[in-house]
């Protein structure tokens, strides 16, 4: 080959294909030929064309593969010798970043013991090397799939976990280690063993006596043939008369208010429903073919002369005080409440709902599905999406408005839920009552054809009238009504007694930049990014929070208000915010009601500031809080302005001092306030209903959790500090028992208090936006079984807490992944994610 040939190979960068040199060599030869350019130079340009593209392909990959090369070879998931150790590369001296960027990842080779690349591509439909994709993009859109969830924590004690890594700027995967792991700890209350008293339901009845059994039952009511009965008890069926029969009789056993009993059979072939219709006090509607669910309840409800209608599935038994445990729902919830429905519990004595979650794609999530019925948090009364048809009760009235049950969803299902949001349409609530119980045979009725076509029928019929219901309901699906607040610290701004007691000009940016770290990986100082060491007395700064916030899915602050016996203290934002309407962005206030102490933490020694609870200065807490309220952005509850008290405990008498304010409110025409206590301190171990002090709701508080501690090597001779693992409490609130009240739930977003107290700090390490999310995504998920409506509400603590290393803005190490943890949490609640169950009608 001419040199010439030589050279405009070499430009290419190296062998292409076995073809390369050998175009390269015609090219050049060919362009020598003075005849052959002359005659033929179209066929000269194209041999000169497929050469350079051959070429450019070339540069191109060799550009990518450097591009990779950079990254990988940055990122701790990438680990050389164990790829190495791992792996045959064919007795080559390979670089070994180099082999898993051209052959290693095609064969599903891992990069190292962190990462599982084949699992990545195969959830995410990636066809590219998985590790790149995932330092480039995955990170940043929430893909977590294979990424490090460090097993060995799961069963190493903390003393012998892997010592804390290099806190410098980390990689994007680095960020994200965790979720996998806290999201394992999502629980439910475990199922228990039947007891005597659930089984006690199970009255069987011999299929050769079931007519004998039912002529002994006389259903008839001397009271009812004066007046209209209070309740029609309409039961569709078809077939399956053992299970009919059985539920007659536990309306008999249960049952104390005036009834009425309609059975209506649709097109079933067993003896029993002939004989039903001479029975006394029944009444029994013969249809000659499978009208379905629907249609059957509606015929039924056209014979009814009850004030409440009491739809139940002819596969449940009621226990004793049912009817009236719903009935009682509606005496005190009055025209507000459209529909009640039981506690359903399964023959074997686990839950099997505790009202439902409707997801954006029309399913169906039964609350506390498989858990234990006696879990305090399935035993208080509740609005809830939805109430399965299997024993709903509701106003005679209301459903022929309503037009009963709409049979284009015939012969089943999703007619129940598309009742249950026309009621919901109304302003009207589903209450949920615990004290009714029910039990039902999940879906027996509806399983009962066997065979494939029976099922593919099902599935079909399930596709339909989901299809049909979502596009009916899509708005009000898509609106899961949750809001997310963050608890926001107004310090950063000089005050005249921060200049006395710390110094002329203090703020918390101050101690933020002084801290130095206490071990080996210790994330300190931290360097604030997009906002830099702001001062709140600027309003576009305030401004620029808020746009932050929203950005990323925040719906509100929640300002610390500091009072102290008639002074206050840090209000300038505040007042700066009501008096100019800017940032326009919802709030609300938690009142800080300790001491303030030299020690940042609110006990008795050294305290600067002391609260004063006496009559006068509450009177003027209430009259100077209360301007807020009137604020068109301050953050309301069904209406009421919401306000947190930080340390109830702590007011004396809270019963009576509440109620004092919430007669002020009223008096001076804001009428009635939403009060929420705090969970602080011992709250947090031993939780109390908020209506024993006078409150509405609970907030819980995780900053106050002691979990167990870590072994660290301290860099810093001084430092007599605590590491613990943010982990553990994200555990330890996920998998805590729930109240039998309601609760507001709040997510750390991580502690280190190393700006106050340098050398006796508390760290949690192991905080990373990915665990945050994970927890984050639970406390919606949750929060959306077991709240409803406005309150459907968040708390993350917290915003801006940079003294205690808890703060969504952007810094240097983390950038925007806290924001993006709550967007991802957000997207992820809201594209569904529930388990679900099928409800048979």
């Amino acid at each position: 080959m001419g040199e010439r040939g030589r050279g405009d190979l070499a430009e290419t960068g190296g062998q292409v294909s076995p073809e390369t040199p050998k175009l390269a060599a015609l090219a050049w030869a060919l362009s020598q030929n003075v005849v052959f350019d002359w005659k033929y130079p179209r066929k000269l340009r194209g041999v000169k064309k497929l050469l350079s593209l051959l070429s450019g392909k070339r540069r191109a990959r060799m550009r990518r593969e450097r591009r990779q090369y950079a990254i990988l070879k940055r990122s701790a998931l990438f680990s050389p010798q164990w790829y190495l150790a791992t792996y045959d590369l064919d007795g080559r001296n390979w670089d070994p970043i180099l082999h898993y960027i051209r052959h290693g990842w095609r064969m599903d080779y891992q990069p190292g013991p962190l990462f599982d690349g084949a699992r990545y591509r195969a959830v995410n439909r990636c066809d590219e090397n998985p590790l790149w994709h995932f330092l480039v993009f995955g990170a940043f859109a929430g893909r977590f799939e294979g990424t490090p969830f460090e097993p060995l924590f799961l069963t190493s004690p903390p003393a012998e976990a892997p010592a804390v890594q290099d806190s410098a700027p980390s990689p994007e995967a680095a960020l994200w280690s965790g979720y996998d792991l806290v999201s394992g700890y999502a629980h439910e209350e475990s199922g228990r063993s039947p007891a005597l008293h659930d089984l006690a339901f199970c009255q069987a009845i011999a299929d050769d006596d079931l007519i004998g059994a039912i002529a002994a039952l006389d259903f008839s009511s001397p009271e009812s043939s004066a007046r209209a009965p209070r309740v029609s008890i309409v039961i569709p069926c078809l077939n399956h008369q053992r299970l009919t029969a059985e539920c007659l009789a536990s309306i008999h056993r249960a049952a104390s208010v005036d009834l009425e009993i309609i059975v209506v059979d649709n097109g079933s072939t067993d003896p029993l429903y002939a004989a039903l219709a001479s029975r006394p006090g029944l009444k029994a509607l013969r249809l000659e073919t499978n009208q379905g669910y629907g249609p059957a309840c509606n015929k039924g409800a056209a014979l009814a002369s009850g004030e409440f209608l009491f739809f139940l599935n002819n596969d449940t038994q009621i226990a004793p005080g049912c009817l009236e445990a719903l009935l009682e729902v509606f005496r005190e919830g009055g025209d507000a409440v459209g529909l009640a429905g039981p506690k359903l519990v399964s023959f074997d004595g686990r839950l099997q709902e505790a009202g439902c979650l409707l997801n954006p794609d029309g399913t169906g999530a039964l609350i506390g599905f498989g858990g234990d019925p006696a879990a305090p948090r399935f035993n208080y009364a509740r609005p809830c999406d939805h109430i399965s048809g299997a024993a709903v009760l509701m106003r005679r009235a209301l459903f022929e408005q309503l037009g009963g049950f709409d049979p284009i969803f015939a012969p089943a299902y999703c007619e129940d839920a598309d009742l249950s949001l026309k009621i919901r349409a109304l302003k009207k609530l589903l209450i949920y009552a615990p004290g009714a119980v029910v039990a039902h045979h999940l879906s027996a009725t509806s399983n009962s054809q066997a065979g494939s076509q029976a099922n593919l029928s099902k599935r079909q019929r399930i596709a339909r009238n989901r299809n049909i219901f979502v596009k009916r309901w899509a708005g009000r699906l898509a609106n899961n009504d949750l809001r997310t607040i963050a608890l926001y610290l107004p310090q950063y701004h000089p005050v005249p007694e921060n200049d006395l007691w710390w110094g002329k000009g203090f703020t918390e940016w101050m101690n933020v930049t002084k801290a130095q770290p206490n071990y080996a990986g210790h994330n300190q100082p931290r360097y604030p990014a997009d906002l830099g060491y702001y001062d709140l007395r600027l309003t576009e700064t305030m401004v620029e929070q808020a746009k932050l916030a929203a950005r990323y899915g925040i719906t509100g602050f929640c300002f610390y208000y500091y009072w102290f016996g008639g002074k206050r203290m840090l209000e300038a934002p505040l007042e700066q915010m009501l008096k100019t309407g800017k940032p326009d962005f919802p709030f609300c206030l938690c009142w800080a009601n300790e001491n303030w102490t030299r020690r940042w933490d609110g006990r008795d020694q050294d305290v600067l500031l002391r609260q004063d609870y006496s009559r006068a200065h509450n009177q003027a807490f209430i009259e100077d809080v209360s301007r807020y309220f009137r604020s068109k952005t301050y953050i309301r509850v069904n209406g009421r302005p919401l306000l947190l008290i930080y340390r109830i405990q702590d007011l004396p008498d809270p019963k009576e001092l509440t109620s004092q304010w919430r007669d002020h409110c009223r008096e001076i025409g804001i009428g009635e306030i939403c009060i929420a206590m705090v969970e602080s301190f011992d709250f947090v171990r031993t939780p109390q209903p908020p209506a024993d002090y006078g409150c509405d709701l609970a907030v819980e508080f995780p900053a106050h959790f002691e979990g167990p501690k870590r072994a660290v090597a301290p860099t810093n001779p001084q430092w007599t500090g605590e590491m613990r693992d943010y982990r553990d409490l994200a555990k330890a609130f996920m998998q805590r028992e729930e109240p039998g009240f309601k609760r507001l739930r709040s997510v750390l977003v991580g502690w280190d208090n190393t700006p106050r107290r340098q050398d006796g700090s508390v760290v949690l390490e192991h905080a990373t936006p990915g665990a945050f999310q994970a927890w984050l995504e639970w406390s919606y998920r949750r929060t959306l079984e077991q709240n409803y409506g406005d309150e459907r509400i968040v708390f993350i603590n917290a915003w801006n807490e940079w003294c205690e290393g808890s703060y969504l803005e952007p810094d240097r190490h983390f950038g925007h992944s806290y924001l993006q943890a709550v967007r991802n949490a957000l997207e992820s609640t809201r594209a569904g994610g529930h388990a679900f169950v099928e409800i048979a009608d």
